[in-house]
C-alpha cells in the first residue's frame, strides 16, 4: 500500500512535503506510510488517498469480491449434497453457508 502511496505521489509530481500538509500529517508519518511501516493508521491511509484523489481505493481493500481466501473457505463449507425435505420439496442444506457466486465466479 505504502509503495503505491508513493507512485501515485510521484506520477502527480506532488512532493513529499505537499502531501503531507495536505493530509495535515509530518513529513515523518508520510514517509513511514510509504515505508509501509506497520504502525501508520488508516486513518492516514485514507487521507493520502484522498490528497490524491483515489479515496475510492480504500473501498477496494475491504471488497468481499477481491477475498479469494474468504471465498475459498466458504466454498470448502458447503454442504458435499443437497437433499429434500420431506413432504415440503425443498432444499435442506444442513444449516451450512451458502456462498452466493456470479456466473464468473465472483461473489456478489
Amino acid at each position: 500500500l505504502g509503495q503505491s502511496i508513493q507512485v501515485a505521489r510521484v506520477r502527480r509530481r506532488v512532493r513529499q512535503r505537499d502531501l503531507a500538509a495536505r493530509m495535515g500529517v509530518s513529513i515523518g508519518t508520510l514517509q513511514s506510510l510509504e515505508a509501509g511501516a506497520p504502525g501508520v493508521s488508516m486513518g492516514n491511509l485514507a487521507m493520502a488517498l484522498l490528497a490524491l484523489g483515489n479515496l475510492s481505493k480504500l473501498d477496494d481493500l475491504a471488497d468481499i469480491r477481491q477475498d479469494d481466501i474468504g471465498f475459498l473457505m466458504d466454498v470448502d463449507a458447503l454442504p458435499q449434497r443437497v437433499r429434500l425435505r420431506s413432504g415440503t420439496g425443498r432444499p435442506r442444506y444442513g444449516g451450512r453457508l451458502k456462498v452466493d457466486a456470479s456466473p464468473d465466479g465472483a461473489l456478489l
